[in-house]
């Protein structure tokens, strides 16, 4: 890389930096901007007066809360204009579509869900509801519509970035769907399609990069099973967005049915029809479709464990030697040491972990092994918008910036 180059990417990050920890912070002094950032005086004043002069953040008077009261010395204190932009989050689930709209300063100004019967909907009729549902939700938000500058969309399942189309979905009857492109016909608006768990690993790295650091995997849980990945500070994604596509590796050649048509995937030992199977002693081959799932069923299934029940503690303890099995592999490829665990089905942890260990310990080094860190994180299904709004609004931050002259030469 050049010099020129190194340093624009310098810039780059730092800006980026600042963009997002004024977006967690929401009010914030220079002074502690720069502690929070690690970036020095001079930066953090020479990239916020390019930020002030393209009307992105905006200075308020807040009183010191260090000095007696009423003697404090008013601070001037920095944030973002909520309505310079706004975007979109819609996440599809079985029979619902969730609606989120965020400005840009992140905060949440509407939501909505609206209740349809996916797996009955044909590509063309699941594409008219998408577009029709969207409308409606716009049109009861006008203020925040007006300033609309993206639309992110996610989904469980397979997506095609490059193409904008969900490849397979469990919600979805239908395979191949073109999503991006009549929404973008309909609304003159972006439009990003993404897989449901990448946007799980979006939210998590961007809600606190202290904690979770720049390389880590997180693997959800549920329905189905997914993986998103965080490789030096960014979600990686592959040539098509299928990178990580956790669930639907191969773990057995010709094994278990999967709710994907095809036999041995990491899921069909994993899912919560994989789960049902075992606990009603039917076929691995039984179609998954058949089983007839509710949660409260996983759920019931769980709390027996967690009780004692020695029958359900093997079977979670198979579910877990399976996705340890599974985990070496993105240990091997990727040299991860982070690894955190979310979603309804990790309620069993406590009974799956014996057999998450002793998976790993089929494939791995034993000095390996132990450098391994495993996190349970409790599930939170807004995890999903706010990956999609963070990444959303990551990209709305690029395109105002690039419509001004290169920042000053400070770094």
């Amino acid at each position: 890389m050049s010099e020129k180059g190194s340093r624009e990417q310098i810039r780059y990050q730092n800006r980026d930096l600042i963009l997002s920890s004024l977006r967690r912070e929401k009010s914030i002094a220079r002074i502690e901007l720069g502690k929070l950032t690690s970036l020095s005086p001079a930066t953090v004043t020479s990239i916020t007066a390019d930020l002030l002069d393209l009307g992105l953040i905006e200075e308020h008077l807040s009183r010191s809360t260090d000095a007696p009261k009423g003697r404090g010395r008013p601070r001037c204190m920095l944030g973002l204009r909520p309505f310079v932009g706004c975007a979109v989050s819609i996440k599809l689930s079985v029979n619902r579509l969730h609606f989120v709209l965020c400005d840009f300063a992140g905060n949440v100004r509407a939501r909505k869900q609206v209740r349809f019967a996916s797996l009955e909907a044909s590509g063309a009729s699941f594409t008219a509801t998408l577009v029709g549902a969207l409308h409606e939700f716009l049109a009861e938000h006008p203020q925040e519509s007006a300033n609309l500058m993206e639309i992110g969309f996610a989904i469980q399942g397979i997506v095609d970035t490059q193409r904008g189309t969900i490849v397979w979905s469990p919600a979805l009857a239908e395979k191949h769907i073109d999503v991006v492109k009549p929404i973008k016909r309909q609304f003159g608006i972006e439009c990003y399609l993404s897989n449901d768990t990448n946007m799980i690993a979006e939210a998590l790295y961007r809600q606190n990069p202290e904690r979770f650091g720049p390389n880590f995997a997180v693997i959800y849980m549920d329905q189905g099973v997914g993986a998103g990945l965080i490789v030096n500070g960014e979600l990686y994604l592959g040539e098509t967005g299928a990178a990580a596509e956790f669930g639907h590796s191969l773990h057995i050649p010709g094994g278990a049915l999967c709710r994907c048509g095809k036999r041995g995937c990491l899921e069909a030992y994993l899912g919560d029809y994989a789960i049902q199977r075992r606990i009603l002693g039917a076929s691995e081959h039984t179609d998954p479709g058949s089983l007839g799932i509710e949660w409260h069923s996983i759920a019931s299934h769980i709390e027996e464990a967690m009780q004692g029940d020695a029958a359900k503690i093997a079977v979670f303890r198979e579910v877990g030697f399976a996705l340890g099995a599974g985990l070496t592999r993105l240990v091997a490829m990727l040299d991860l040491r982070s690894i955190y665990l979310t979603g309804r089905t990790l309620q069993a942890y406590p009974v799956m972990e014996a057999g998450i260990r002793e998976g790993l310990g089929s494939s791995l080094l034993s000095n390996l092994q132990d450098e391994i860190k495993i996190d349970v994180l409790p599930w939170n299904e807004d995890l999903i918008e706010r990956g999609v709004l963070a990444k959303a609004l990551r990209r709305i931050d690029e395109s105002f910036l690039a419509r001004k002259e290169p920042m000053r030469e400070l770094v």
